[in-house]
């Protein structure tokens, strides 16, 4: 099971930053001070956002995906295998969404970060990350509950494309689907991706 905390807003929160570039880091750090939050760390590679992430608990982890020793898509997949926390990918490389996604990421925005995004970037990646501990709360474990949501986030954007509807709405349809047919949310992600496989 998955056991972490809920989030009511994002009024305040820990966060880890992990960039290696100096002058970004810590622009972005005085950006996040100004709105309230505490900085718990500043990680210049991969290896160490992992390390000081474990240590930390943050709330949230600001990744940069071009770092040092792991990048920042291995570093989100190792953590969210492990001990899942919000991570929210800030890079200069566009196609890299997908990779970022797989790796459980629960957003994903073009460096440079301006300080009127993060409010409501913050406040939408911990939403979403409170659908992603639903759907993994069912898989058992953490790496088996990053698979389950990367299949129902598939499933959830395939519905929203196809009925008009928010993410939301198409996450809450699945849901309710998947409660109907008392199954797991990553069983009827399948069936609506046409892969009815086991999970």
């Amino acid at each position: 099971m998955v056991a972490v905390q809920t989030y009511m807003d994002a009024a305040y929160m820990r966060l880890l930053i992990a960039e290696d570039e100096w002058l970004v880091a810590t622009t972005l750090r005085y950006e996040l001070e100004s709105l309230g939050h505490e900085v718990v760390g500043i990680a210049t590679n991969g290896t160490d956002a992992v390390q000081m992430c474990r240590r930390e608990r943050p709330d949230l982890v600001l990744m940069d995906i071009q770092m040092p020793q792991m990048s920042g898509v291995e570093a989100t997949r190792t953590l969210m295998e492990q001990s899942p926390v919000c991570v929210v990918v800030v890079t200069g490389r566009a196609q890299l969404e997908s990779a970022c996604q797989q790796a459980g990421a629960m957003a994903h925005v073009m460096k440079p970060l301006l300080a009127h995004q993060i409010p409501e970037l913050l406040s939408e990646a911990l939403r979403r990350f409170e659908r992603f501990k639903r759907v993994a709360a069912a898989g058992g474990d953490p790496a088996a509950g990053l698979r389950a949501w990367v299949t129902v986030i598939r499933a959830i954007h395939r519905v929203s494309d196809v009925e008009g509807l928010s993410e939301e709405q198409a996450f809450e349809r699945l849901l309710d689907r998947a409660r109907e047919q008392g199954q797991p949310p990553e069983q009827v992600a399948r069936e609506i991706l046409g892969d009815p496989g086991e999970c």
